[in-house]
């Protein structure tokens, strides 16, 4: 008589490169293929490696086993992106309506599919099948050409989603440089400028940028732009300028220069600044930035209106780049010599906090 505890550990499947080896059908292109030595043959033509990634999971085509939905007759994949493939046991299910009596069970494994997570495979068997399906290529029929087809589409198409990945993230990154970057730059003193110049431009630390990225950019924004090591190099004319400022609606606002007048003015504009005081984002370390940008050169805003700002910054979980695009760490380090010291305490605070930021990350480079 059979142990019962023995027989359920017989029975349970765990995904490995070895337990993989057989013959499955990959949806959802029905693409027939075959496991063997950590090598996936798909029979249209295209090998791939049976990766077995840091992590113990298994990898093929870009796609990521998943052990929790998986089991021995169904093994579920998944891209980064979130596309879906799955694999079914061919002995079980042929995706065509077939059955195991539809194929020659020596070819695959013995020892039932309760032994599965230890498979029995005749790898001379599986060679030489392949070697005829290889052979069989030259003259291949419609129906072949349409699977060698179908596993071509499953390796571009992971190819392709990955790919596609990268650009979204690269332009998602450099587009929110910009909009940073465009908050700081709304004043009319800056405007003077730039319609002097007739242009303005800068650079930003986009690591892994992309051509494509960079045809989304042109394409959104209409400006110049390219790409040299890890620095993006972006150049807006006067018109391209004010054009981006409307699009982010960015107002272009009024502030007094150091010989002006002193004293309110005669129609002040009440300006309200949206940002997420309890779980503050980049975006709002930049709008901060921006606003405390338009307070006059030589002059603090007051206790009442720097303290909430600070709050924000404290909360916000500080990175290189933040610091680097929005300059806010020379803009509070002002309010180190404000008059309230609380203000001053808070200050200093966050400049020995962002200095430790750019320690640590400058050790990590080594």
């Amino acid at each position: 008589m059979s142990d019962p505890e023995h027989s359920a550990v017989e029975e349970e499947f765990v995904i490995s490169q070895r337990s993989l080896q057989g013959r499955w059908i990959q949806h959802p292109l029905n693409c027939m293929l075959t496991v063997v030595k950590g090598k996936v043959h798909f029979d249209g033509g295209v090998t791939y490696d049976l990766v077995k990634r840091e992590d113990g999971k298994l990898e093929v085509g870009g796609y990521i086993a998943d052990p929790h939905l998986s089991s021995a007759s169904e093994i579920h994949w998944e891209l980064p992106t979130g596309e879906r493939a799955t694999w079914t046991y061919e002995g079980e299910n042929d995706g065509f309506g077939g059955t195991e009596a539809d194929v020659d069970p020596t070819l695959i494994i013995s020892g039932g599919r309760a032994k599965r997570h230890k498979p029995k495979v005749d790898y001379a068997a599986l060679e030489a099948q392949l070697r005829r399906e290889e052979m069989g290529g030259t003259s291949e029929s419609s129906g072949g050409q349409t699977e060698r087809k179908q596993s071509v589409d499953f390796t571009l198409g992971a190819q392709q989603a990955a790919k596609n990945s990268a650009v979204q993230k690269a332009y998602s990154i450099l587009r929110d440089k910009i909009i940073l970057w465009l908050g700081t730059t709304n004043t009319s003193r800056i405007e003077t400028i730039v319609r002097k110049r007739g242009k303005i431009h800068h650079h930003f630390e986009v690591p892994g940028m992309l051509d494509e990225a960079l045809s989304m950019l042109r394409s959104d924004y209409g400006i110049e732009c390219s790409h040299k090591d890890k620095m993006t190099f972006v150049r807006l004319t006067y018109e391209q300028w004010k054009n981006a400022l409307e699009k982010e609606n960015l107002e272009i606002v009024e502030s007094r220069s150091s010989g002006s007048p002193q004293g309110p003015p005669t129609s002040p504009r009440k300006r309200c600044l949206c940002v997420s005081y309890s779980s503050p984002t980049r975006r709002d370390v930049g709008k901060v930035a921006a606003e405390l940008n338009l307070v006059p050169e030589g002059t603090l805003l007051d206790s009442e209106k720097i303290k909430p700002l600070l709050g924000v910054l404290d909360r916000y979980d500080m990175d290189v780049e933040t610091l680097r695009d929005t300059k806010i760490g020379k803009i509070v380090h002002r309010y180190a010599r404000h008059e309230d010291p609380e203000v001053q305490e808070a200050s200093k605070n966050l400049i020995v906090k962002w200095k430790a930021v750019y320690r640590d990350a400058k050790a990590s480079e080594h």
